[in-house]
């Protein structure tokens, strides 16, 4: 698994790419959600900690062994149901530039292996 500077330099890449203002204006929260789970590794670690194992870190593992997209769209679903209408609004566009730009290819290789399975019942 790429460490963490892997996942934020790709993040930086895709920032570019994606030109959007409100995204760069938020560049540090976009580079830790690059991470996805791993932050859970690393809370609460001290040079004494290091080799044990804690709630956080056995769900950080849990999320790497399953499935990691499904990860992403519960996060994005959540985000999606928050109430303050204002974050809403902000938070929804920015799922929007972020699916239609970065996640539509894994979206649809999702749904080709579905309906692979689905054929080969």
């Amino acid at each position: 698994m790429p460490n963490i500077i892997t996942h934020t330099l790709f993040a930086d890449e895709m920032l570019e790419k994606l030109n959007n203002e409100l995204l760069t204006s938020r560049k540090q929260l976009f580079e830790v959600g690059s991470n996805g789970p791993d932050f859970l590794f690393f809370h609460n670690l001290t040079p004494t900690s290091f080799l044990k194992t804690n709630k956080l870190r056995k769900l950080g593992s849990a999320i790497h062994k399953g499935k990691i997209n499904e990860f992403y769209r519960k996060a994005i679903d959540i985000i999606r149901n928050e109430k303050d209408p204002e974050i809403q609004k902000d938070i929804n566009e920015q799922v929007e530039v972020v699916t239609r730009n970065a996640l539509k290819p894994v979206e649809q290789e999702m749904q080709e292996r579905a309906a692979a399975k689905g054929g080969k019942k």
